[in-house]
């Protein structure tokens, strides 16, 4: 049987759901799978959480050079991808939404304008995606390299592009980090993207001043993980193993300023030649990884079928006594779990409050300070024209940039203390993971004050919050970012421009001081609101949690003891179309050669 027959059969795809629960969006998966495998390009994306150092990777790499803009923070907002291009120079294109393109010159300044968070915030500019064109040995067999968002990424419309544009990848390089080792955000994460790619590279970023025993226990901490996430998610086994470490730093120094012996201590370009030797033979690697997922799915299939024709054929009260033994330790589980979510609703309640009375009190130093500045340029003579217009939106952006990186980090710390609370809840019995996402809606932004766009240099996102799969951090990156574009730069000079030069002092004060306790009072009634809305949809998502837990466990249970009360006659009927189903697997096994290669 070919790869392309199985993946597109409908037959299989029933097969598959009948037996093995809780794959999400098979057809979709199986679709894609199948156009995969008749692809002429292989296209690799760079994932990692938000800036783990995805962009100095690709530099290192590729260029030698800073050419993609590198931060601090989060700075790639739109995909670019690097693919090979016959010139010696590089060359760049910009591809626009409406089918516009622009060219462009390949360098970190100009790149920066389009796929760079500064200057391109939420991407208003509307970019689909930057083409790089490069003469790279490892590109010319057709592979080509993306740079994404991160993971966690500032904005929810950041982490929506990163997954659309997942769509169209066939395999995947993960950047993980040395500290923290993988979270429960990445695995959660790297278990729903990772079925869809055929292949999957694993590398691990050594920041400078971690020790090689830091590196060696996270090295084994993330290796127990991600087999355990392949073994989950049918990926095949042999694809996964301990994750490469590179120093991307040294290495990126070392490429600039052409310190041979610290690329080579980087590790750089032995995880290159890994790449390279996977590049001249790309399609035939992803073609074995298609066969051996195709393998495991039907191995699993048919030890869950055989499973079931146990429990059909075996003694009535034997099986009610598992089932209720079962049930007991789901209940167990069930109770621990919802004191687990309300002592987290205590904690939530508790900080909801003392967040709330916190955003007030910095709203409030935020508004003193901008009218002490404002009192103190127009006692110097400065009472009109644009000289005042600058002075006042210079020193607000400011405030706004300060008021916002003193709230950040209580949210990055409840984060981290609500994660310790809830990670001892766990999954009841024979139950699959529910996919829940939150985000908060900012598109209307015409309910934000003032949205300018502009999002400071330093304003990260907060890392994310996993609740089974709640993924809390697509919540937070969207309230992060929302509040960034909201609030940096929020109404400007707007009304200024009325006041002229022959005002007097006292009436500029006056209208100005009017101006800021209205922009105070907006400001602070939008992050109180933001705030709210977020303890709100965090409550919502862990109770919605429990629930779907507790509903599938029930419905588990109620359909095994349905099977064992069904009258013989019915119970051999199923017997006999489960063993039919048996025997249907096994001979799709048979036409892929019976065994795996």
């Amino acid at each position: 049987m070919k790869l392309d027959t199985f993946y597109g059969s409908q037959r299989i795809v029933q097969l598959l759901k009948t037996y093995l629960d809780g794959i999400p969006d098979i057809e979709e998966m199986f679709k894609k799978k199948a156009e995969d495998i008749a692809l002429r390009q292989c296209i690799i994306a760079v994932l990692g959480m938000q800036g783990c150092g995805k962009s100095s990777f690709l530099n290192a790499l590729l260029f030698g050079d800073i050419v993609l803009p590198v931060d601090a923070d989060e700075t790639t907002c739109i995909p670019a991808e690097v693919s090979y291009g016959k010139n010696a120079a590089p060359s760049a294109t910009v591809f626009f939404c409406d089918g516009r393109e622009e060219k462009l010159e390949c360098t970190e300044r100009s790149l920066a304008e389009y796929i760079h968070q500064d200057h391109n915030p939420q991407n208003v500019k509307g970019v689909k995606k930057v083409v790089i064109r490069l003469n790279h040995p490892l590109l010319e067999t057709g592979v080509t390299l993306v740079d994404l968002p991160g993971v966690g990424s500032i904005t929810a419309a950041n982490q929506q592009l990163t997954e659309e544009y997942l769509q169209q990848t066939t395999a995947a390089i993960f950047l993980l980090r040395t500290t923290p080792p993988i979270t429960q955000t990445e695995s959660v994460f790297i278990q729903s993207e990772l079925p869809r790619f055929g292949y999957a590279f694993w590398l691990q970023n050594q920041w400078i001043d971690e020790s090689a025993e830091e590196v060696q226990d996270s090295v084994e901490h993330n290796t127990i993980v991600l087999t355990d996430i392949a073994k989950r998610v049918h990926f095949p086994e042999d694809r996964i193993h301990a994750p490469d470490v590179v120093n991307i730093k040294k290495a990126l120094d070392g490429k600039v300023r052409k310190q041979a012996a610290e690329v080579r201590d980087s590790g750089i370009d032995t995880f290159l030649d890994k790449l390279t030797a996977f590049s001249a033979n790309w399609k035939k690697e992803l073609e074995h990884s298609h066969y051996m997922q195709a393998r495991d799915y039907l191995d699993s299939a048919i030890r869950s079928a055989e499973d079931k024709l146990k429990r059909l054929s075996g003694d009535v009260l034997e099986e009610r006594k598992k089932i209720e033994k079962a049930k007991v330790e789901a209940d167990k589980i069930r109770q621990q779990n919802r004191e687990i979510a309300e002592k987290a609703m205590s904690f939530l309640e508790e900080n909801e409050k003392s967040i709330n009375a916190t955003i007030k009190e910095k709203c409030k130093i935020a508004k003193d300070n901008l009218r002490n500045v404002v009192r103190e340029a127009i006692e110097n003579g400065i009472v009109g024209g644009e000289h005042l217009n600058n002075v006042y939106s210079g020193h607000l952006n400011d405030e706004m940039l300060t008021l916002f990186q003193e709230v950040q980090p209580l949210f990055q710390e409840l984060y981290g203390k609500l994660e310790d609370i809830l990670a001892g809840m766990k999954e009841m019995i024979d139950l699959d993971r529910p996919d829940i996402s939150l985000h908060p809606d900012f598109s209307d932004k015409s309910k934000l004050p003032g949205y300018s766009g502009r999002i400071g240099r330093g304003v990260g996102g907060v890392g994310g919050l996993i609740i089974g799969t709640i993924m809390i951090g697509g919540l937070v990156g969207g309230l992060i970012g929302g509040l960034a574009g909201a609030f940096l730069g929020s109404l400007g000079g707007a009304g200024i421009g009325k006041i002229h030069s022959g005002i007097q002092k006292e009436e500029a004060k006056k209208e100005l001081f009017e101006h800021i306790g209205k922009h105070h009072k907006i400001v602070e009634k939008a992050y109180l609101d933001v705030n709210n809305r977020f303890f709100v949809s965090t409550r919502a998502a862990i109770y919605g949690w429990l629930d779907t837990q507790e509903n599938i466990a029930e419905q588990q249970f109620e359909d095994r003891l349905a099977d064992l009360n069904k009258p013989i006659e019915e119970k051999q009927h199923l017997a006999e179309q489960i063993r039919a189903d048996i025997d249907e697997l096994k001979s799709l096994i048979n036409a892929f050669g019976g065994t795996k290669q």
